[in-house]
């Protein structure tokens, strides 16, 4: 999960705002800026979609995710899209 925590305080740092959801993008699990919720929130479901967003809007995505939390640390986040979260992957030699 460190490697996921490292992703969330960047986010958070960048004033982003995190949506955590499963099925439904309309009725998240979790929608906001705090990173224990958001953690608690990825590790009480075995998948889930996070939206990373700048300043909350729809309009406003950078990037999305999905994390399968029951994952070796390194295989947690199994799919991404966004320039920012690919940027962030390429930084830290995770791709």
């Amino acid at each position: 999960m460190n490697i996921l925590q490292q992703l969330i305080k960047e986010a958070l740092d960048r004033d982003h705002t995190l949506l955590v959801y499963s099925e439904d993008i309309n009725r998240p699990h979790y929608h906001g800026r705090e990173a224990n919720k958001i953690i608690e929130t990825i590790q009480a479901r075995d998948e889930v979609n996070v939206l990373i967003r700048n300043g909350g809007g729809p309009d406003n995505t950078v990037g999305w995710l999905m994390i399968l939390p029951g994952l070796a640390e390194g295989e947690q986040i199994t799919d991404y899209s966004g320039a920012w979260i690919h940027e962030w992957h390429i930084s830290r030699g995770l791709v």
